[in-house]
């Protein structure tokens, strides 16, 4: 009967380990490939939950096998001391933080908060647990191929316009939207990483039907991230080839395996050489071409490119919290104070943009999370090239030792396209699955957990699922009636628009971006009602305003709006002079506050010296028109609007 019992026990927590086996394939086609166009943040918001819930249904699994078999994977290896300490200073940036809300669950759009950055670290420990043998390896990275391949693919057929319409977003990479990744420069970067992969594959293949079908596959993932016209996914995508070309050289039967396809190499390169000839004209307009001749034209006239504005920014940021950084996340709430003048586009479309990242990602890492956040983030990676490097040095299986400079390739071109972008979901993901990976060959046996540790461990697990659940279905369901909020507010269904913001709000709180937007729309609404009926929206709209202030005030919008919604209640409560005063103060004090948060942003200034001349202060407002010239000249009708006033 004993005997019977443990069999039964076995099978269990065999099915328990495959079931989290089998979770870790699904999420390598699932997380890149879904979106829903039925929410507001399309791309990253499915990405980042289905991310997460596979994550958490691996840990019920392993605390299922422990309450039933006493046997919880924990694994070790030395590397894990790196993702240990790169979780500590991140929860020390959380800690101190300029804005504990952002830090914690992420910019919005972003979501690099904390829960994200522990479940990347957590997902390389899991795929170093989980795929373990070349098998299972193996069988991971012909997934993720095959969902590279998928991508691309329709990212070929968005590009063709065979896909028009279908979705409410652009088709147009100049328009940055591309494929299922959600942005031409990450699409780059996730499909480069998996060419690298196909490159291992292709060494390993023996020639024959198999060989050309991951060589047609190749070709079919570089044809999309050149369609993707993303400068920097190309360059990472070239160093990647040149880590092969260095590594093969290095190989004593490389020469001779060349020599064997130099008669289809330079068949090809003729092709090319022929193809770039016959089609000069279509490659001159090009998308890659067009971006980078209009780079070029900007440049020649004196101006520098946004993002060179925004490496800018950081390094003041670095230089004022050059230890801890201003909290992981923080760096959009940050930017406006450190906002430069040169930072310029056309039609003074940068005055309402602020950037979510610093668009290079060690830059990013020592602003949010300071010099000593970078130096561990930097000894990690520095450990996975350590480690890769003493590998191939001992392995005797050229088969082994080509997959795993795979991986390390497939990691240099995230590295390089991280010198001009930063980590998303969709990205990072693979990144961490990578790393994983890597070690995966080394962890030590798992050993047994018994008695109340085992019933502690298994019972956290469980309960773990459970609130990591419940907080996923609340926050997608709050983003689902975010975007039904926008949707009917378009529809011109105001009642229900109300109902929906309403839901948001309530399901999510600490949403910056749900509360502002809720208290945008209730102003807007207000001040289109005729004249009597103003005031109550009005006063919600700035209840709602000091609320998401609460939430975040490290953005001038809400202090201008505010002001703005302050201003309307001023004008309309002119028969009373004590009300009249009251709300004229809060609308000058709150624009002022916007002027000061919003440096470098002649926006605000314009806007607060319209205020000055609404309330008849023609020579403070003549002032701030001055300073608005300074910082821009000409700007909107700034010198008509001081001439009048002179």
């Amino acid at each position: 009967m004993l005997n019977v019992l443990t069999k039964k026990c076995d099978t269990q927590a065999n099915w328990a380990d495959k079931t989290a086996q089998y979770l870790v394939y699904v999420s390598v086609v699932l997380v890149p490939l879904i979106f829903m166009p039925n929410i507001n943040s399309v791309f990253s918001f499915p990405k980042l939950y289905v991310f997460r819930i596979i994550t958490l249904l691996i840990i019920f699994f392993w605390g299922f096998r422990g309450l039933l078999y006493g046997n919880i994977k924990i694994k070790w290896h030395p590397f894990l001391w790196f993702l240990i300490a790169y979780a500590c200073i991140s929860l020390i940036n959380t800690v101190f933080t300029i804005n504990f809300f952002t830090s914690f669950f992420g910019d919005y759009g972003y979501f690099m908060g904390l829960l994200t950055v522990l479940n990347l670290l957590f997902w390389a420990y899991i795929v170093m647990c989980e795929i373990s043998t070349p098998e299972k390896i193996k069988t991971l990275l012909n997934l993720s191929v095959a969902a590279a391949f998928l991508v691309a693919v329709y990212g070929i057929f968005q590009h063709q316009n065979w896909i028009v319409n279908v979705f409410s977003w652009s088709q147009n990479p100049a328009d940055r939207v591309f494929s299922t990744i959600g942005h031409s420069n990450h699409t780059a970067a996730y499909l480069a990483m998996n060419v690298m992969i196909l490159l291992g594959m292709v060494r390993n293949a023996r020639f024959g039907w198999k060989k050309i079908l991951l060589w047609l596959v190749m070709m079919t993932i570089i044809a999309t991230i050149l369609l993707t016209a993303s400068r920097g996914g190309i360059f990472a995508l070239f160093v990647g080839f040149v880590c092969w070309i260095v590594y093969g050289f290095s190989k004593k039967h490389f020469i001779k395996e060349i020599a064997k396809y130099l008669k289809i190499i330079l068949a090809v390169v003729g092709i090319l050489f022929l193809g770039a000839i016959v089609f000069r004209e279509q490659i001159m307009n090009s998308e890659i071409v067009k971006r980078t001749s209009e780079t070029i034209d900007f440049v020649s006239k004196g101006n520098i490119p946004d993002r060179v504005s925004w490496w800018y920014s950081s390094l003041e940021m670095i230089k004022d919290n050059p230890v801890l950084g201003h909290g992981l996340s923080t760096f959009r709430d940050a930017y406006n104070k450190y906002r430069r003048t040169d930072y310029k586009l056309p039609d003074d479309l940068q005055d309402g943009i602020t950037p979510e990242a610093a668009h290079m990602e060690y830059l990013n890492i020592m602003a949010t999370q300071g010099l000593l956040g970078f130096a561990i983030y930097a000894a990690m990676i520095a450990a996975v090239f350590v480690y890769a490097g003493k590998f191939m040095q001992n392995e005797k299986d050229a088969c082994k030792r080509v997959v795993l400079f795979s991986l390390v390739a497939a990691c240099v071109v995230f590295l390089t396209q991280v010198l001009f972008s930063f980590t998303v979901i969709a990205t990072g993901f693979l990144f961490f699955t990578f790393i994983g990976l890597i070690f995966s060959g080394n962890v030590l046996p798992s050993f047994k957990l018994t008695g109340a540790l085992r019933v502690t461990g298994a019972l956290a697990a469980i309960l773990m699922l459970g609130c990591g659940l419940f907080y996923s279905v609340t926050t997608l369901a709050a983003e689902f009636h975010y975007k039904q909020a926008q949707v009917l507010a378009l529809k011109r269904d105001y009642i229900a628009a109300v109902e929906s913001y309403k839901k948001a709000v309530h399901m999510v709180p600490y949403n910056y971006e749900y509360m502002q937007e809720y208290a945008d729309f209730i102003f807007n609404l207000g001040i289109m009602m005729p004249e009597s009926a103003q005031g109550d929206y009005l006063y919600d709209a700035i209840n709602l305003y000091d609320k998401a202030l609460l939430i975040n005030s490290n953005f001038p919008s809400a202090h201008a709006n505010k002001a703005l919604a302050a201003s309307r209640l001023a004008d309309l409560n002119k028969g009373s002079p004590r009300e009249f005063e009251n709300y004229k103060n809060i609308a000058l004090e709150e624009m002022e506050t916007a002027v000061q948060t919003g440096k470098n942003n002649p926006l605000y200034l314009y806007k607060y010296g319209k205020m000055l001349l609404f309330f008849d202060d023609k020579a403070a407002a003549a002032e701030q028109f001055e300073k608005v010239l300074k910082l821009r000249n000409p700007y909107k009708d700034t010198n008509e609007l001081l001439t009048q006033i002179l």
